[in-house]
């Protein structure tokens, strides 16, 4: 009994530590999700007209080619 008394408090230590912990996360995560956490939509702006007419037009000859060759292409959303 005397030789077990440090892992007894090594064992109580860690079984206070994850209580501890346990409990921070459960009060952190249960009431509303952190700033760093939480989902946030954002929408970027249009392309300009300068940008856009030779990016539809690559975009056509892309689905051309790939209509010749038959092979696969992944569509391109603007």
């Amino acid at each position: 009994m005397n030789t077990n008394w440090k892992f007894s408090c090594a064992v109580i230590a860690a079984l206070l530590v994850i209580g501890f912990t346990a409990s921070r996360g459960y009060r952190a995560f249960h009431e509303s999700t952190p700033d760093w956490l939480r989902l946030q939509r954002r929408h970027s702006p249009t392309l300009p007209d300068e940008v856009r007419a030779p990016w539809l037009a690559l975009r056509q000859q892309l689905d051309l080619d790939a209509k010749q060759t038959a092979s696969p292409l992944k569509s391109v959303q603007l």
